[in-house]
Order: C-alpha cells, then sequence, then structure tokens
C-alpha cells in the first residue's frame, strides 16, 4: 500500500499576543491552525473538550497534551501554519511522526509589551476580527468596522493571567527553541518590529528569496 504524504508545515511559536495570528493573515497558500482559535470554538459550543479546558484557559494554564494534539491533527490539510502548536517539547516530537516541517518562526517579545498589547485587545464576538485599541483601533469607538458589533475583551486578556501565562510559556516552551534550532529550520523574528517588514522576511524564508 501507498505510504500517505505528509502535510507541509510552517509553525509559529512565540508568547500570546506576538503577532503570531497577524502574520498567519498575510501568509497564503497554508491553512492556519490556530490552537487558541480551535479551543475557544470548543468552549463556544460547549463540547465535552472545551469544558475540560476553559478553566485551565481562563487561569492562563496550559491544556494537557493528549486533548490538544489530537484536536489539531483532527484539522490537518496538506498545507498548514501551526499557530501556537506545538508548545512542549513533547508536543514537538509527536508532531514530527505526523508532518514535514519545512521552517520555524520564533516571534520573540518583551514581557511589559505583551502586556501593553494584550490588555488593549479586544475581539468582535460575530466576525471574530481582532482590534487593539492602541495599534490597531476600530473607526467608530468599540464596535467592529465589518459587521458592527460591539468588541469585547477576553476574560484571559488581564494583566496578571497574562504574566501567569508568560511564565507558563517560559517554562513549558521556551525549550522548543533550542529543540528547532539544532534542526536548523529556526529563524527568529524581533516581535516588535513593524508587521510589514515582518511578513515580508517570513515570505522570503519560506519561498527561499534571498
Amino acid at each position: 500500500m501507498r505510504k500517505e504524504t505528509p502535510p507541509n508545515a510552517i509553525v509559529f511559536i512565540g508568547p500570546p499576543g506576538s503577532g503570531k495570528g497577524t502574520q498567519a493573515e498575510r501568509l497564503k497558500g497554508y491553512q492556519h491552525i490556530s490552537t487558541g482559535d480551535l479551543l475557544r470554538a470548543e468552549i463556544q459550543k460547549g463540547t465535552p473538550l472545551g469544558l475540560s479546558c476553559k478553566e485551565k484557559i481562563e487561569k492562563g494554564e496550559m491544556v494537557p497534551d493528549s486533548l490538544i494534539s489530537s484536536l489539531i491533527e483532527s484539522h490537518f490539510s496538506p498545507q498548514i501554519l501551526l499557530d501556537g502548536y506545538p508548545r512542549t517539547v513533547a508536543q514537538a516530537e509527536w508532531l514530527q511522526d505526523k508532518v514535514h516541517i519545512s521552517q520555524v518562526f520564533f516571534f520573540d517579545v518583551d514581557v511589559d509589551q505583551l502586556v501593553e498589547r494584550l490588555t488593549n485587545r479586544r475581539v468582535c464576538s460575530t466576525c471574530k476580527c481582532v482590534y487593539n485599541l492602541v495599534f490597531k483601533p476600530p473607526v467608530k469607538p468599540f464596535t467592529c468596522d465589518k459587521c458592527d458589533t460591539p468588541l469585547i475583551q477576553r476574560a484571559d486578556d488581564n494583566e496578571q493571567v497574562i504574566r501567569n501565562r508568560m511564565r507558563v510559556y517560559q517554562s513549558e516552551t521556551a525549550p522548543l527553541i533550542d529543540f528547532y534550532k539544532k534542526k536548523g529550520i529556526l529563524t527568529r523574528l524581533d516581535a516588535g518590529n513593524n508587521p510589514d517588514a515582518l511578513a515580508k522576511i517570513i515570505h522570503d524564508k519560506i519561498f527561499k528569496k534571498s
């Protein structure tokens, strides 16, 4: 029997609010798989998975590997962009047997800058469009430009939860940097830079432009 070709994957790693989602929207040709979006959808639907993860997410804690890995795998397609997964070396080792990873981008950003970004983040509850009151404000205050729905603040976008998420990230996710660096596929990005400049670096690296 002919063995199926594994999905080709691009991986974005970095702390919450570092700009992974913004850059994922700019990259064409890849199915964007965001662990945060998938889990929030499960929570909104009230599934057993969503209910089991809700409390952990609101505290800034990590979801168990077995749950998030099975959820991610159910959304695989030939060309995928993984945003926020893997988050641990254990997840990365599991992923190696499932996909071919061609590039990994590490979004590096200062903790205080993250706090400023995330405490000012607002989301449309209808179309899920994301805004920032400082960097990307809506035209009409606190209202979505696309569907005129009032914007909301996520429960986990407060300073205490954000700093806890960063502590979890630094202890659990930071080792991924060395893991992928040793494989020769890691590119470090200064996530405080202009989004257009970051998008060009990512595009040129993926499509091998000098």
